[in-house]
């Protein structure tokens, strides 16, 4: 009894808890940045006009369970979990599906982890939106649905299943290319259900054509996913997943071998698999985001601690180095020390992402540069190609309005954060302090608008310079302007206005 026991532990349990674990400490302790990326880039409303908004597109309704759960990414633990728990799922559900597929016993074996390994690995372009993994689960739930029905007698059961694959393109999208080949598979596995596997496959092509045709948007798009992918372009990481889970009831019909060497090897294979997972994620992009998390949290000597452990090759990063070395009155002295960038490493105006703009826009933001603050927090706001804006920069923006005393506005983008969850107390305490017409007894607010610069410029790069000098002679206590101005000399050899 107790052999089979723990050869059923060893099976069942051993490969899914190898996988939960591997992910569950790679999110969370090794790249957290890619979720706080994901969390200050999306803005979940918990109100019915955004479920609608979403829901009419092919894969809708995966956009709106995922930003649900991205919005957890606040607390990079709980979203860790949520990544482990679908990841771990998408291998179960790999192997379920492929045991009903089969005529015979099916043992869980690694390749039913690489659906699961395939989709982590496309997740280290930090655009990859977290609605493809929830698209991949559901696709495979559906998957495993309609082999468990064609494995039956139930013609009814069959006909419910096989409408699931239509009405599922439009809810998770072209993910449910796995469920199509599950049911072709498992037709002819089973020798009967022709007419079912046929229909799903025709009633899945006529609601892509009706979507094609109602929604507007660039027909490939509808091929390969409307909502898996930040910017608007094939991503073949993406379909390698999908194409992944779609070959995984195959497996059934795989004969591997059965003895505990086998199991062994498997699992130190999974273990290797995951172990080089973080060699595929891009080292800078992700310290850029790390700076920008702490620099979020006012944590300037942990940015600048990192940077002399890690010498930042990119100027966003610089960026952020610079910032912190002028938060803690070392710019001056210490900014040599550093690769330097030009401008482009020090206070980049305007840039072509969504995160650029949002580097410069805090160290702007705290300096009395509100206008250009709010500029640069707006472009990073628009410039997110889901169109659906930033938490962080609407929760900034509102912020700047409130400091140049334009509550009209200010309250607009207050009402959109109260419709959040991590963001709601905040915004409702702002809201209190404008109608009550006491925004001065926030101090945060308070300093700001003692500090900002009155006279308004263009807001150019060639121009921050006379900006700074401007805010410094209207406020000439105002120690980090001072540096940035003494920098950006410093950075153009520029001697005679250092002397000014």
């Amino acid at each position: 009894m107790f052999k089979i026991m723990a050869k059923k532990l060893d099976k069942c349990i051993i490969f899914p808890a190898i996988l939960f674990a591997a992910s569950f400490i790679f999110w969370w302790l090794i790249r957290p940045e890619t979720l706080y990326y994901q969390e200050i880039f999306q803005m979940f409303l918990t109100d019915k006009e955004y479920f609608l908004k979403l829901i009419q597109v092919p894969g809708g309704l995966t956009d709106y369970i995922s930003e649900f759960m991205v919005q957890y990414y606040h607390y990079p633990a709980i979203g860790a979990l949520m990544l482990a728990t679908i990841t771990t799922g998408i291998a179960v559900a790999t192997y379920t599906t492929s045991r009903c597929l089969s005529k015979g016993n099916v043992e869980f074996s690694i390749l039913h982890t690489l659906p699961a390994l395939a989709i982590w690995y496309a997740m280290h372009d930090i655009n990859v939106m977290h609605s493809t993994i929830v698209a991949i689960l559901m696709s495979l739930l559906i998957s495993w649905l309609c082999a468990a029905a064609l494995r039956g007698n139930s013609k009814w059961l069959k006909w419910l299943s096989m409408a699931m694959i239509p009405a599922g393109y439009f809810l998770l999208g072209p993910a449910i290319y796995i469920a199509i080949v599950a049911a072709i598979i498992g037709s002819i596995r089973h020798k009967s259900g022709y007419i079912y596997a046929a229909s799903a496959t025709l009633a899945t092509i006529i609601t892509m054509a009706i979507s094609i045709h109602n929604v507007l948007y660039p027909v490939p798009r509808f091929l390969y996913g409307i909502c898996y992918f930040r910017y608007h372009d094939f991503h073949p990481g993406i379909m390698l997943a999908i194409i992944a889970a779609a070959s995984a009831p195959a497996i059934g019909l795989l004969k591997l071998p059965q003895k505990k060497w086998a199991s062994a090897a498997q699992a130190a294979a999974l273990i290797i698999m995951a172990l080089m997972m973080p060699k595929y994620y891009d080292k800078d992009t992700q310290q850029i985001i790390r700076y920008l998390k702490l620099a979020h949290e006012c944590r300037w000597n942990d940015i600048i601690a990192d940077a002399s452990e890690n010498t930042p090759r990119l100027a966003q990063a610089m960026t952020m180095v610079n910032m912190a070395l002028a938060f803690e009155e070392k710019l001056t002295d210490q900014m040599q020390r550093y690769p330097q960038f030009g401008m482009e490493g020090l206070l980049p105006v305007q840039g072509h992402d969504m995160l650029t703009p949002l580097l410069s826009a805090e160290a702007m933001f705290w300096m009395g540069l509100n206008d250009y603050a709010m500029h640069s927090y707006f472009e990073s706001k628009t410039g997110n190609p889901t169109y659906r804006g930033s938490i962080f920069s609407t929760m900034r923006l509102a912020e700047c309005y409130m400091v140049d005393e334009n509550y009209a506005v200010a309250l607009k983008y207050l009402l959109q954060l109260r419709k959040t969850t991590f963001y709601k107390a905040k915004a409702e305490e702002y809201i209190n302090l404008i109608l009550a017409e006491q925004t001065d007894s926030n101090p945060m607010i308070m300093v700001l608008k003692s500090i900002r610069l009155k006279k308004n410029r263009v807001q150019a790069s060639s121009k921050i310079a006379e900006s700074i000098r401007d805010l410094l002679q209207e406020t000439p206590g105002n120690y980090l302007a001072y540096q940035y101005l003494m920098a950006i000399q410093m950075l153009e050899g520029n001697t005679k206005n250092q002397m000014q």
